[in-house]
């Protein structure tokens, strides 16, 4: 395979449309600019030649150089970037005219968009938006025969990460967006996957830049989440010993109640047991204020989800309750009134 080192003119160089990389920092080219005018180009961009016979061709041409391939008659060579666009858009802000490249032939298109993507899926600063992209165009080649397993190998990641970040491109276009920006993290992202429904992830998407959540609290809410679905989908015939367990979720997940993120309430042999976090109340006005909110909020809440069927035994023991009342009412079996 053609592998040469030229000077090539830099407006004679095609941008690669396998570019995994699509946000370029401003402020990071003008630092490696300075980079680049105090000690030199110390990596040459990668550039591929492209035979093209389209005579009405309106793309830059690379002048012909010693050690090219003849170009049959009526052709001419273009010369794609492959790896180094940061580099070379850096070059451009200094007015350089030249660069130094590696010029390399490669026998498909394939191998030359795997090659672009490697390089840039190597490197540890790209985007995780930019990073699955990239992962997915090398899935999405034609001719090529790559898997998730392949490309961790070459990329130096465990295939669990290959696949999960893949996963984020599931993800709406909001949240994809966030986080191209760097608003939230992949961590955050991470957290909001198994939420079943788009607008459940961009709720607590939204919750996570307003609070400021880390990753571990993003989960907490998005388990709290997860809970209140699981219990206004259970189905009306299946018993439970809780009438309140689709309220609690609701109650647990609300914003509005103190010491949010920070508390739970679960049912444990016929009692209720509700934990509340030392580090989310620092008085008892502040407690106070937690009771009564969450007693406000649960009236609300009960009145719009509906009540869970009582058990067999619940029944029967509803049953007795009420047949003891009437007796205590008509005077018979000693309960007088």
């Amino acid at each position: 395979m053609l592998e040469l080192f030229r000077k090539l003119p830099i407006d004679q160089i095609l941008r690669s449309s396998h570019q995994a990389r699509k946000d370029f920092e401003h402020e990071g080219l003008i630092r490696l600019s300075e980079s680049l005018r105090q000690e030199g180009l110390q990596n040459p961009v990668t550039v591929r030649l492209i035979l093209c016979s389209d005579v009405n061709c309106q793309s830059p041409r690379l002048d012909p150089m010693e050690g090219f391939p003849p170009c049959p008659e009526g052709s001419h060579w273009h010369g794609e970037l492959i790896a180094g666009e940061r580099r070379l858009r850096a070059a451009g802000i200094l007015g350089w005219q030249l660069i130094d490249a590696k010029v390399i032939q490669t026998v498909s298109e394939a191998e030359a968009a795997a090659k672009g993507l490697i390089e840039n899926l190597q490197r540890t600063n790209l985007n995780p938006m930019e990073e699955a992209e990239g992962i997915q165009a090398m899935l999405d080649l034609k001719d090529s025969h790559w898997t998730q397993e392949q490309i961790g190998k070459v990329v130096g990641k465990s295939q669990s990460h290959i696949s999960e970040t893949l996963r984020l491109l599931d993800l709406p276009e909001q949240i994809k967006e966030n986080i191209r920006r760097r608003i939230i993290t992949v961590d955050h992202a991470a957290k909001l996957l198994p939420l079943p429904t788009s607008d459940l992830q961009l709720k607590v998407t939204d919750m996570i830049i307003k609070k400021g959540l880390t990753a571990k609290e993003a989960g907490a809410v998005a388990n709290k989440f997860l809970k209140g679905v699981k219990a206004q989908t259970k189905k009306m015939g299946r018993p439970s010993s809780d009438f309140m367990s689709p309220v609690w979720p609701l109650l647990e997940i609300n914003t509005n109640i103190k010491a949010f993120g920070y508390w739970s309430a679960t049912l444990k042999k016929k009692e209720w047991v509700i934990t509340v976090s030392r580090e989310a109340i620092s008085s008892q006005e502040e407690f106070a204020d937690w009771f009564i909110q969450v007693g406000t909020v649960m009236k609300s809440a009960a009145a719009v989800v509906p009540a869970v069927p009582l058990s067999d035994e619940e029944e029967q023991q509803k049953a007795a309750k009420e047949d003891a009342e009437k007796l205590g009412k008509t005077g018979i079996g000693g309960f007088n009134k």
